[in-house]
């Protein structure tokens, strides 16, 4: 059965994005793959801090993806992968959302979402890492 995917919307995170993010990601189960702990709030202001350069400078970074009734439901984007193992040099796409809002198609309507923004940027290819 193919169900429709979930209207969203991406944004440049804002200051307050950062807040929500924390919030959202508090969850062992959100941090599993990633550290399997939560980060502090500072993490998440530097990243969002981080973002809104990324987007300024390059044309994409990792946005904001709000829902239908605009609530923040975690982010998607891509940025350069910047560790010296892996594909050095590539640009990377991901995504997390905040636990609430898995299995409702919300990470394929951003990836897709995501996508369609990174070749309008010129991007000719992404790679993903798991």
């Amino acid at each position: 059965m193919n169900r429709a995917l979930p209207v969203i919307r991406l944004r440049v995170p804002t200051d307050e994005d950062a807040v929500v993010w924390h919030r959202l990601f508090d969850d062992p189960d959100v941090m599993e793959f990633l550290g399997g702990k939560s980060a502090e709030l500072s993490v998440y202001e530097e990243l969002t801090a981080r973002q809104r350069r990324h987007d300024a400078e390059r044309g994409f970074c990792l946005w904001t993806v709000l829902d239908s009734l605009d609530r923040v439901v975690g982010f998607t984007g891509a940025q350069p992968w910047e560790r010296d193992w892996g594909p050095t040099g590539e640009i990377e796409i991901g995504w997390r959302l905040g636990r609430e809002f898995w299995g409702r198609g919300y990470a394929t309507a951003a990836a897709r979402t995501t996508l369609e923004r990174l070749r309008e940027a010129g991007l000719p290819g992404v790679v993903a890492m798991v």
